[in-house]
């Protein structure tokens, strides 16, 4: 549709960061932890936690800030999440 206006539109994928934390208790069921700009979820004896989203050329690119960021926003929340498990 654009195109038929003459007009030339960019797009970029977009990508999400995520990782398992342990957690102590895992959470029941999905939460949105607005402060923290995250969610934790269920997911086996621990969470996944997510919360980043990134519009990035280099689909291949891996920033492990982001991942070490969404660990660490979880910590006040989820006791036992100091790591990303892989």
């Amino acid at each position: 549709m654009c195109a038929s206006l003459g007009l030339r539109i960019e797009v970029a994928a977009g990508k999400g960061y995520n990782c398992s934390v342990p957690t102590g208790p895992p959470p029941r069921r999905l939460v949105h932890l607005g402060s923290a700009k995250e969610v934790p979820a269920p997911m086996g004896k621990g969470g996944r936690v997510a919360g980043t989203m990134e519009f990035d050329r280099d689909p291949d690119r891996f920033r492990q800030g982001r991942v070490e960021a969404l660990v660490a926003a979880a910590r006040p929340y989820l006791p036992g999440a100091a790591t990303c498990w892989a």
